[in-house]
C-alpha cells in the first residue's frame, strides 16, 4: 500500500540543484543522496549514505578520509568516485578539496572542522542526468511526476530498496495563506503524511497524531549589506522589538521569540539583542534618512519559524514608520519571484529564516554569515547568506568557531554579529509533523527532514 504525503506548495520540476523549498527538499532526499543523512531525534550522528568507512587521518582536524559504499544509480548505472569527488568539492571552494586517491575519497581542509560528517550531511546531492531527467543512487527514483503529484517508486538497483511506493501529492495554499486543502484531505483521510504544516493549522486537525516540537530554525529580518548603510542598519536594529512580530508572526499563540540566532537545540547560544529605542531616536538626530521606501521583501509562504510572514512584516513596517523610516512590503508572488529577488539581493530587508540540516551550530552560522555563503545559481540550496555580508572579520571568526567549538570562540561570532548588524533574529521555528494512525516509525531528523521508507502503514480495525 503507498504512502500519500500531502504537501502545502505546488510540485516544481524535481532539481536537487534547485531545491530550496522545504517540501520539494524532503522529496529529493528520497531520490539523491549526500554522503550522510541528518542525524535523527536521539541519534548522536548522521548517517554515513554513500561512505563505507569515513574517518579522521590527522589529528588538527582538517585531514579525512572515506571509502564509498558500491552503489547504483536508479537507471543502473554504476556510481563513479569521481562524481562524488567533484560534487564535494564545488562544496568547499576554496576552503578546502575533496580529491581521489586510490578509489577513496581524500579530504583536506584549508581550517579544521573536527566535526566534518555534519558538514557533509547538508553537501550538495549526488545526481546525474539522463534522458529522462535527474537520477539519483538514494532508495527511490521518480515514477511520475506533475505539479500536483509526485510518485516515487523503489529502485530497484539499491543495495536495500523499499517495499512500496510513495505519492506526494501538492495542496497549494489558499489566498489567505492557509494550508486549508491540505488540513481538509488530513480530515478525509486522503493523505497519510503532512510533515510540513505549521503551528496555526493543529487546532482544525481531531483524530490524527500530531508530532511538535521545536526544529532548529530561526526567522530573522535580513539587511542586505550591499544596500544597507551600518549606520542605518543599527537604528533599525534598536528600532524593533521581537517580540511583538514574533506575536504577529505566530498569532499570539506557541510564540518562540529568539534572543539568539542560534536555536536553542544547537547550542546555548550568546544573547544577540539589538532592541533600543532611545539609541534610534538620538541617532536618528544626525542620521540621513534613506531617499524613497526600503523595500522589504517576505518569504512565498509561511514556515515553522513565520507561520503568518505577512503579519510579521506589517508589525516590522509599523514600528520603523514610528521611527519615520517607511518601508514598503512586497510580497513574494511565487517562489521563483522569491529566488530570483535572493540571487540578485533586490531588497533592502528581506524577512525570512533558515532551517539547519543538522545539529552543528558552526554549519547552521556559517551557512548564514560566511561570505562565501551569498547564495548564487549554484548554491542556492545550500548558501542563506541573505544579508549579503562579506566580512573578514566574521569570516575569522566563523574559522575559529568551526575548529575549536569553544564558548569564547563563539561569544567572537556574537560579538562581530552585534558589530556588524546583518540581521535581527525574531522566531525560532516549531516543526509541526501530522500523520495518520496507521502509520509508524517516522523519525525526523533535527531539520524535519524524513527518511520515508522507515514508514510503515498498519491495519486499523474499524470502529
Amino acid at each position: 500500500m503507498p504512502l500519500v504525503v500531502g504537501l502545502a506548495q505546488t510540485l516544481p520540476p524535481l532539481d536537487p540543484t534547485a531545491a530550496f523549498e522545504v517540501g520539494t527538499r524532503l522529496i529529493a532526499r528520497q531520490v539523491f543522496d549526500a554522503p550522510f543523512f541528518p542525524e535523527a531525534e536521539g541519534d548522536p550522528r548522521p548517517t554515513p549514505v554513500l561512505f563505507e568507512r569515513f574517518e579522521p587521518t590527522s589529528d588538527d582536524g582538517c585531514s579525512f578520509r572515506g571509502t564509498l559504499r558500491e552503489l547504483r544509480f536508479s537507471n543502473g548505472a554504476p556510481l563513479e568516485p569521481t562524481e562524488v569527488a567533484r560534487t564535494i568539492d564545488s562544496l568547499f571552494g576554496a576552503r578546502g578539496r575533496c580529491t581521489l586517491s586510490q578509489g577513496a575519497l581524500e579530504f583536506t581542509l584549508a581550517r579544521p572542522n573536527p566535526r566534518l560528517d555534519l558538514a557533509l550531511s547538508l553537501a550538495p546531492l549526488v545526481a546525474r542526468r539522463d534522458a529522462d531527467g535527474f537520477v539519483g543512487t538514494a532508495r527511490y527514483r521518480v515514477a511520475h511526476a506533475s505539479e500536483a503529484e509526485v510518485v516515487l517508486e523503489p529502485n530497484r538497483f539499491h543495495p536495500s530498496p523499499p517495499n512500496s511506493t510513495i505519492t506526494f501529492r501538492s495542496y497549494p495554499l489558499s489566498p489567505n495563506g492557509r494550508a486549508e486543502a491540505l488540513v481538509r484531505a488530513l480530515a478525509n483521510r486522503e493523505v497519510d503524511v503532512a510533515p510540513t504544516l505549521t503551528w496555526r493549522e493543529l487546532a482544525a486537525l481531531d483524530r490524527v497524531t500530531k508530532l511538535t516540537r521545536p526544529v532548529n530554525a530561526t526567522g530573522s529580518l535580513y539587511f542586505n549589506t550591499e544596500r544597507v548603510p551600518l549606520e542605518l542598519r543599527r537604528v533599525m536594529a534598536a528600532a524593533l522589538d521581537p517580540a511583538p512580530i514574533a506575536l504577529a508572526a505566530f498569532g499570539g499563540d506557541g510564540v518562540l521569540q529568539a534572543t539568539s540566532l542560534l536555536p536553542t537545540d544547537l547550542a546555548v547560544a550568546p544573547m544577540v539583542q539589538f532592541h533600543s529605542p532611545s539609541s534610534a531616536r538620538r541617532a536618528l538626530e544626525t542620521l540621513a534618512r534613506p531617499t524613497r521606501p526600503l523595500r522589504l521583501r517576505l518569504i512565498f509562504t509561511s514556515r515553522s519559524y513565520l507561520p503568518d510572514p505577512l503579519a510579521a512584516a506589517e508589525a516590522i513596517r509599523s514600528r520603523l514608520s514610528s521611527f519615520d523610516l517607511p518601508v514598503t512590503v512586497v510580497p513574494s508572488t511565487s517562489p521563483e519571484s522569491y529566488q530570483r529577488a535572493v540571487l540578485e539581493g533586490d531588497y533592502e530587508l528581506l524577512l525570512t529564516g533558515n532551517v539547519a540540516d543538522g545539529s552543528d551550530p558552526a554549519d547552521f552560522l556559517g551557512a548564514i554569515l560566511d561570505s562565501h555563503q551569498v547564495p548564487s545559481a549554484a548554491t542556492l540550496s545550500t548558501a542563506f547568506n541573505f544579508s549579503r555580508l562579506c566580512s573578514p572579520a566574521m569570516d575569522h571568526a566563523l574559522a575559529d568557531f568551526t575548529a575549536h567549538r569553544t564558548a569564547a570562540a563563539l561569544e567572537a561570532v556574537t560579538k562581530v554579529l552585534r558589530d556588524e548588524v546583518p540581521l535581527v533574529p525574531l522566531t525560532h521555528g516549531r516543526a509541526v509533523t501530522v500523520h495518520q494512525w496507521h502509520v509508524k516509525g517516522l523519525r525526523p531528523s533535527l531539520s524535519g527532514l524524513f527518511e520515508l521508507s522507515q514508514a510503515r502503514l498498519t491495519t486499523l480495525l474499524p470502529v
